[in-house]
């Protein structure tokens, strides 16, 4: 898998990482998680939500792709770079203290979605309830 950003100019800016973003183009055991810049205070204070963040991640929540449509996509990009290069988690992404409002909200909002809806499911659920049962044992 590459790194290499890719940037394009137009308006908006189209910036791309990693592996392709596209529904019909995620490559197999693949999922991507999208933020509408309708979602975006930034973007809502600029009067331009026309854009969007979609970040492509692998079984275990890692980044492995990521699109950024909208302004300053080329800058936004950079964080999402690392993160393909490094191989991190949605959990580090939204982990991470950004600043506010800016356009880079967009890929952190859609990291800390990916990461409410894993801790949402049934075996998470069912390990936090066996450990709180377990602390409230310890403490009684």
């Amino acid at each position: 898998m590459t790194a290499v950003p890719r940037v394009t100019f137009t308006d908006p800016e189209v910036a791309a990482v990693g592996v392709p973003t596209g529904d019909s183009d995620l490559p197999a055991g693949v999922t991507s998680v999208t933020r509408h810049h309708s979602h975006l205070d930034r973007a809502i204070a600029e009067d331009d939500t026309s854009g969007l963040a979609r970040l492509a991640l692998d079984g275990k929540g890692c980044v492995v792709g990521a699109t950024v449509v909208g302004p300053r996509a080329g800058e936004t990009l950079s964080e999402l770079t690392v993160a393909v290069r490094m191989g991190l988690r949605t959990r580090d992404l939204a982990s991470a203290i950004h600043a506010y409002p800016t356009y880079a909200d967009g890929p952190w909002n859609a990291a800390i979605d990916d990461v409410r809806e894993r801790l949402r499911r049934p075996a998470m659920v069912l390990a936090t309830n066996a450990l709180l049962r377990f602390q409230r044992a310890r403490s009684s």
